[in-house]
């Protein structure tokens, strides 16, 4: 029971209490002093009608005691006035039966008040000439007691009305703190750290208000320091801290992901570049002059990048540089490359470096479809670099593949003309991964979407294969309306009481564009809320960039039972802080994390901080890519949610 409740019952228990207590009170005494009234009317009455009566017994006058008792009788407060004379004999008798108007039955019967009676001998000289008896009519008790009733309960009603309003009234203007209090806890589970400005006045409430305050700032502040710790920790162990781009070691993490991929490698381009004779220029000039360069370096490089969705830049030690730019073609990597050259020119003619051949780059094209390893690509790119070197100042050189092989990738225009086709055809195939609970693998706790095309020979291409050539030729919003048409056509076929959720991955340009939000929405409202769900997936760093629209579609989503969620999340050094304005349905932990938790104490700290950080916001976190029990184990012993991967279930085809 509430405290509003409580204490409005103890005050109608009290109000009740002093009203029975006052009322019992008044009626008694009434009662008491009516019956006193009574008889004390009737002994007045009858010693006053017998010396009235004492010359007519003298005389024998009947008619004239007749007349007087008459006068008294008449009058309507007496139930009987009687003469009897000596030897009792009645002489005169009036008698009347208890009637009382306006008074309930019901209520004369509960009382039973009786009536007073009174005698009176009269003398006739010395002698006793008769007596007298005179008996009250209670009736008039009855009325005033009934009277004393009906006014009590009218007061009664009415003060309990006032009561009730002053009453609720005061209650809730006493209790608005607590009410305060209450939605200030509520909003600190939702991670809000509201404080009362306004402080109530009675003490108590206001020590209340106080703690609840002090505790709210406390609670703030050791979710920042959670959070920046958990940034600064990440920081040290995978970002450069002069340039602030990755370091080495999360370079060779993050391209590992991409060239390790179970669905092979995407295309792409790496190139490194080294600056030369950095550590004698730090030597001649001094290494804040040399700090200067590599920031200035740096700045170019994401410059010259920032127009492509996935990129790695790293400083690997020194003055060498690194970069993966994926799912480009070689022309867009060469126009790189040759802009990044004449960057190296420019740094020398505005005086930033001291000799005329600032540096070279290095150049390899990832093409195949198979999966890569990271030493190979960096072995290939490293040739390249020791080419461009031998080829003059400045310069960069792409690393060639000497022969062919006897199955060539298809190029660009190939690429185009299969995709435009499968898309326009609707040629596409759904995948679905299951996620599971990590400490209960019965558990499903959404299955993931992904979508291939398969060739004409039955050979099947993962998404990863022409998704950003889908970006770019404007086909995805297709592939995203084909994939989420057939996941709701498939919802609407399961029976009512089915569970199922999806994950969808939607991409950038969907997000950005308001027609297909107009589009989104009432497909969805097909579904009924409850057991059948949607969860649309977004790359971290579209989330971080586009963080306004992310947060309207949510909202939209969350209202018809739908959300959205973060994916490849820790690819880059961003804040924690969003998650708490954003709050997605659940964060997926980029499989370079996963690939690293069983054997790096760096990254099992940044798992188990953010683990930390989203269960206090009612976030879950689920780990991609596990591929074996130990990952298994070590990532639940890190507390994560869900896991997914090659090792917990294969992508299947959705049956439709």
């Amino acid at each position: 029971m509430s405290l509003y409740k409580q204490l409005a019952l103890l005050i109608t228990s009290l109000f009740v209490l002093l009203f029975t207590g006052t009322f019992l009170l008044n009626f008694s005494s009434t009662q008491a002093f009516l019956i006193d009234q009574m008889k004390t009317q009737t002994e007045d009455t009858a010693t006053a009608l017998g010396l009235s009566l004492i010359p007519y017994l003298i005389d024998a006058d009947t008619a004239g005691i007749q007349t007087t008792i008459n006068a008294i009788f008449d009058r309507g407060f007496y139930t009987e006035i009687s003469v009897t004379d000596p030897d009792g004999a009645d002489l005169v008798s009036r008698e009347q039966p208890v009637v009382i108007d306006s008074v309930p039955a019901w209520f004369v019967s509960a009382l039973d008040i009786e009536a007073a009676v009174s005698q009176q001998e009269l003398s006739a000289g010395w002698a006793i000439g008769g007596t007298l008896l005179v008996a009250g009519h209670p009736g008039y008790a009855y009325q005033q007691l009934w009277s004393v009733v009906t006014d009590s309960f009218i007061w009664y009603l009415l003060g309990a009305a006032t009561l009730f309003l002053l009453g609720n009234f005061a209650l809730k203007t006493l209790l608005i703190p607590l009410v305060a209090v209450t939605r200030q806890a509520e909003a600190v589970c939702e991670r809000d750290y509201d404080v009362q400005v306004a402080l109530p006045r009675t003490i108590e409430l206001r020590t209340v208000v106080s703690a609840m305050n002090r505790m709210t700032d406390h609670v703030k502040t050791m979710f920042k320091e959670q959070v920046q710790t958990a940034k600064r920790l990440r920081k040290l162990a995978y970002q450069d801290p002069l340039t602030g781009v990755g370091n080495k070691r999360y370079f060779q993490a993050q391209l590992q992901t991409r060239l390790e991929d179970e669905q092979g490698a995407v295309a792409g381009a790496m190139l490194l570049l080294q600056l030369n004779d950095y550590k004698g220029y730090n030597q001649r000039n001094g290494y804040q002059a040399g700090d200067k360069v590599l920031v200035a370096l740096s700045d170019i490089i994401k410059q010259e990048t920032a127009q492509f969705g996935d990129s790695l830049l790293a400083r690997l030690n020194g003055g060498d540089f690194a970069l993966y730019v994926s799912n480009i073609n070689q022309a867009q990597a060469e126009d790189i490359a040759d802009a990044l050259s004449k960057a190296l020119a420019e740094l020398h003619l505005k005086e930033l470096y001291d000799i005329s051949s600032v540096g070279h780059i290095g150049l390899v094209m990832i093409e195949k479809q198979e999966a890569l390893k990271v030493s190979t690509v960096l072995s290939l790119a490293d040739s390249a670099l020791r080419q461009a070197q031998a080829n003059g100042e400045n310069s960069w050189c792409r690393w060639e593949q000497s022969g062919k092989t006897d199955s060539e990738p298809m190029g660009r225009s190939d690429w185009t003309q299969f995709l435009t086709r499968a898309v326009e055809n609707n040629e596409l195939q759904l995948l679905t991964q299951k996620v599971v609970d990590s400490l209960k693998p019965e558990s499903i706790l959404h299955e993931e979407t992904s979508v291939q095309i398969s060739d004409g020979e039955g050979k099947p291409y993962p998404a990863g294969a022409f998704i950003a050539l889908a970006e770019q030729l404007g086909l995805i919003q297709k592939i995203d309306k084909f994939v989420i048409g057939q996941i709701v056509r498939h919802l609407l076929k399961l029976e009512e009481s089915v569970s199922a959720t999806f994950a969808i991955n939607l991409s950038l340009s969907s997000l950005k564009d308001s027609t297909f939000l107009e589009w989104l929405l009432p497909i969805l409202k097909q579904l009924p809320k409850g057991r059948k769900q949607i969860i649309f997936e977004f790359a971290e760093s579209t989330v971080i960039n586009n963080l306004d629209l992310a947060k309207q579609l949510s909202a939209s989503l969350r209202s018809l039972g739908h959300g959205i969620a973060l994916d490849h999340f820790g690819r880059g050094f961003s804040d924690f802080g969003y998650l708490k304005t954003l709050r997605p349905e659940y964060v997926k932990i980029d499989r370079a994390y996963t690939m690293q938790a069983h054997e790096d104490q760096d990254t099992q700290f940044f798992v188990t901080s953010l683990c930390g950080i989203c269960k206090s916001l009612e976030i879950q976190v689920i780990a991609q890519a596990v591929e074996d029990q130990q990952q298994w184990d070590t990532l639940k012993d890190l507390h994560v949610d869900g896991v997914q991967g090659y090792g917990i279930a294969r992508p299947g085809i959705l049956e439709l």
